[in-house]
């Protein structure tokens, strides 16, 4: 009788500690060893629970050194079999961007989760962690320049004209903007466009804009470069085609779009403005197009040296007159003491003094 007793007792506290179990861990992968530099490639993130999560999963965002990353915190819930055992999943995910090549290392995870115990249902805090792995970046393959290096889905260009191209006139400044779409990678891999130069007009560029147009699933981005012309001669002439490149990983091909080449006429202007002046205008606002420095920029400023010395002269001029009054008001306060120690207050406060000392010493 007691033998089977001891036996409940056994089997009782043995459900017991198996129903206050928590059955979790958590996973990360990708499908990708190997991949080219900027090729954005998916990490996906897994948690499993025995029972469910009663809380959303918490997971700070990480940073890699040699590449930027992308969270989507987006999860996905489902039901999965693991070693024979039913779990309930919830996934997310990250994109990574590698800019330098070598080694790149995804760090170990640590996942913040509220887990109910085998048994029980009210949800546990625990920590769930995922392994470190490391995939190779390789270079940009040869034969292919580097500087219009550029990994994406898909590319599409825009052109707009402030003008009409078929009347223009000498002076006039055609303002382009060429906008570039791409999918599947971030806005500040987007290659600028090549616009070349031409000898019928100066070309000018401003800064360009980007824009993050990610959504739930993957990275996009838009770039709009911005070109003044300023027209210089009259007559007909060709702008030429602006061509884009991009890899496409996914098919593993290389492709191409371009805007197509565009004839302008120019027509003679008698109402025209300087065009030195025009010049001067838009060197002020925007940057010249593949300009040298000119020689007033390589020369030395004068101006500038005369303003500075002139400031510094002030200040050499405050600092010595500062000087003088503390010199004056040392000197008042020293011609002050002389003239007491030589005045009769002088020698009765000293007899008053030795007095009171003589008294002292006659009460001692």
């Amino acid at each position: 009788m007691v033998r089977f007793l001891y036996i409940w007792i056994l089997v009782f506290f043995t459900f017991s500690l198996s129903a206050q179990k928590i059955d979790a861990f958590a996973k990360a992968s990708t499908s990708k060893k190997r991949v080219l530099l900027e090729q954005g490639f998916r990490v996906k993130v897994k948690a499993y629970s025995s029972t469910w999560f009663a809380k959303p999963l918490v997971f700070d965002n990480i940073q890699m050194e040699g590449a930027f990353v992308q969270s989507f915190k987006r999860t996905l819930s489902s039901m999965e079999t693991v070693n024979k055992k039913k779990y309930a999943s919830l996934e997310f995910y990250y994109i990574i961007f590698p800019y330098q090549a070598g080694e790149l290392t995804f760090p170990a995870l640590e996942i913040k989760a509220s887990i109910p115990p085998e048994g029980d249902y009210k949800g546990k805090d625990i920590i769930l962690k995922t392994d470190a792995f490391t995939i190779i970046v390789e270079d940009v393959p040869k034969g292919y320049d580097e500087e219009r290096w550029m990994v994406a889905n898909d590319v599409r260009l825009k052109n707009f004209w402030s003008e009409d191209i078929n009347a223009l006139k000498i002076g006039d400044v055609l303002i382009r903007k060429v906008t570039t779409n791409a999918n599947g990678t971030l806005p500040s891999f987007i290659d600028a466009p090549e616009v070349t130069e031409v000898d019928f007009a100066s070309i000018y560029s401003q800064e360009p804009e980007f824009t993050d147009l990610r959504d739930d699933h993957s990275v996009n981005g838009k770039r709009v470069d911005t070109y003044s012309y300023l027209l210089e001669e009259e007559g007909e002439f060709t702008i030429p085609p602006i061509e884009v490149s991009w890899y496409n990983p996914a098919l593993g091909k290389f492709y191409k779009r371009e805007l197509p080449e565009y004839k302008i006429l120019v027509s003679p202007n008698p109402e025209m403005a300087s065009l030195h002046q025009l010049r001067d205008s838009l060197n002020a606002l925007n940057p010249v197009f593949n300009q040298e420095m000119t020689d007033a920029e390589e020369a030395f400023d004068w101006n500038k040296l005369l303003r500075y010395g002139l400031y510094l002269l002030v200040l050499i001029f405050i600092l010595f007159g500062v000087w003088k009054v503390v010199i004056r008001v040392k000197k008042y306060f020293v011609l002050k003491k002389i003239a007491y120690q030589n005045s009769e207050t002088f020698w009765f406060d000293k007899m008053m003094k030795q007095k009171d000392e003589k008294s002292l010493l006659v009460q001692l």
